[in-house]
């Protein structure tokens, strides 16, 4: 028998998600080996790029109030991407551009 998506998504996460302390543990331990400010950048032709502090490719994240990571990866940055260029077509539509 087939799941939803929904379902097998949700089952996904709970079998794959590491424990509350192990996850915390991750992502104190990415935050201090940051070797300096990240860069976030972006151009028309690549969408939007994150550099480590020491020039190296780095991903965004989605950290909640306790330190967890909820969201990571290149889909992460395609919305944030995406969430750009439309409140830049909003700004340019306010002011009679578009």
């Amino acid at each position: 028998m087939t799941q939803e998506p929904e379902q097998a998504l949700g089952e996904w996460r709970r079998t794959n998600r590491p424990a509350r302390s192990a996850r915390r543990e991750v992502a104190m331990g990415a935050a201090e080996m940051l070797a300096g400010t990240p860069t976030i950048g972006a151009v028309i032709f690549e969408g939007i790029t994150v550099t480590d502090g020491q020039g190296s490719p780095a991903h965004l994240a989605v950290v909640d109030g306790h330190g967890l990571v909820v969201a990571a990866g290149p889909e992460l940055t395609r919305a944030a991407w995406a969430a750009s260029i439309e409140a830049y077509r909003n700004h340019l539509r306010g002011h009679g551009h578009l």
